[in-house]
């Protein structure tokens, strides 16, 4: 387990009872009820940190004794995450608490089924997309007017290839992104950059953008990453990448619908262990995830 890279993705340091737990138990349940978290494939940053900031809001909070309070029934556990599991498996009061003092303890701790891993290959996995999850774009489409509230216009966006994108691509751009590049043109918003198909510099470059994630994708799937298989642009059914954070993760469209307008944004990490589908346009994206209106 490559700890550095999980650390730099969650944005946590984790203790080392946790590690040595994950490097010598494989990922399973204690009691059908417990189950640790594993990192790697199918665990999104993003609900990791949404529960680790429920947590300690809720802990901080100065409403853990009214009554509506949703977490109320939480214990602290002054221990480590190794005593905790001991604690679990050795004391009876301690299952009863969770409801679990009649569970048979034959077998307390089950190892999850796990299937054989696909092989490694630089090629990319053609039925990813059909089996990821996805969710058509949320009305409404196009925020680029209310984006305009927010965004100071520039006094002449660049002009645009449109013909050449869809030449180059096979399709029509989303109309809410065309409308937002032709409106705003290509850079910054937050700490996101927008990329379009504009003779710029690389950093505001469609076309460079995606050799990018595709030539960093190729080597993680050399290394072992199955879910960097899948499939990106140029290579057949790949999702486009259109902008990125400044941490490193890219904002691409799923590319599993058939109308441009249909496919919404999906976001992964540079090191492509956690992927985030969404309902969003890219102009819906970059109005409530990026700027939080």
């Amino acid at each position: 387990m490559d700890w550095d890279r999980v650390e730099s993705s969650y944005g946590i340091r984790l203790p080392r009872d946790y590690k040595e737990f994950v490097e010598r138990f494989p990922a399973g349940t204690f009691y059908e009820y417990l189950v640790p978290w594993w990192p790697g494939e199918g665990v999104f940053v993003d609900e990791v940190r949404d529960q680790i900031e429920t947590a300690a809001q809720a802990w901080a909070g100065e409403k853990r004794d009214q009554p509506d309070f949703p977490y109320r029934r939480w214990r602290r556990w002054d221990s480590t995450m190794g005593e905790f599991l001991c604690t679990l498996l050795t004391d009876e009061a301690t299952r009863e608490h969770f409801g679990l003092a009649k569970t048979v303890a034959e077998a307390p701790f089950k190892p999850f089924d796990q299937p054989a891993p696909p092989p490694l290959s630089p090629a990319p996995d053609t039925e990813y997309w059909i089996r990821a999850p996805r969710w058509p774009v949320a009305q409404p489409r196009d925020r680029t007017d209310e984006l305009r509230q927010q965004l100071p216009a520039p006094a002449a966006p660049p002009s645009t290839d449109w013909a050449s994108f869809e030449r180059i691509v096979g399709q029509a751009p989303p109309v809410d992104y065309r409308r937002f590049i032709e409106t705003f043109g290509p850079g910054r918003v937050g700490s996101f950059i927008v990329t379009a198909p504009v003779d710029l510099p690389a950093e505001h470059s469609i076309r460079a953008l995606n050799e990018d994630v595709l030539r960093n994708a190729v080597e993680l799937r050399i290394r072992g990453n199955h879910l960097a298989r899948a499939p990106l642009f140029t290579e057949p059914g790949g999702a486009i990448a259109w902008g990125r954070f400044d941490d490193g993760r890219i904002a691409l469209w799923h590319p599993a619908f058939d109308r441009p307008d249909d496919r919404s944004v999906v976001v992964v990490n540079r090191f492509w262990s956690t992927l985030a589908s969404t309902d969003r346009s890219a102009t819906a994206y970059l109005l409530t995830e990026v700027l939080g209106r």
